[in-house]
């Protein structure tokens, strides 16, 4: 039977499309289509969300960009096993957001939430495949 490897550089190109995810269209209000920054913005300007759930949404949406360098950095530099575990932090946060904005606000979403979705759980199966649970063969 035919194994496949996941590429050393994977989780750290799944951590970096995560960051850019948030960068698509994931709310309309009006004439107006925010990203994934601006939204967290509008919710925290406009007091939508309590003080502690803003400041999580703030904080986790600034450390996506900043977790998918240590993932690219960690892949260029050899530490794989690290830029896997932080591909899968980055993902699970853009996964939380993406699902927090489905769900908690059901407007009309556009792509970028499902595609937050995707990504999120690209990289949890990603680090699956590179640890070896996802693996074909019985060695």
């Amino acid at each position: 039977m035919r194994t496949t490897t996941v590429r050393p550089w994977a989780p750290a190109a799944v951590a970096a499309l995560s960051a850019a995810v948030l960068l698509s269209p994931w709310a309309s209000t009006g004439a107006v289509t925010r990203s994934g920054y601006a939204f967290v913005e509008a919710v925290r300007s406009a007091d939508l969300a309590g003080r502690l759930l803003a400041a999580i949404l703030v904080w986790s949406v600034i450390a996506v960009p900043v977790l998918a360098a240590l993932a690219c950095a960690g892949a260029t530099v050899g530490a794989h096993r690290t830029a896997t575990a932080v591909s899968v932090v980055t993902g699970a946060i853009v996964l939380a957001y993406s699902a927090f904005v489905i769900f908690a606000y059901r407007a009309h979403v556009p792509v970028g939430p499902w595609a937050g979705c995707a990504m999120g759980l690209a990289a949890l199966l990603v680090a699956l495949r590179r640890s070896g649970v996802g693996s074909l063969s019985r060695a």
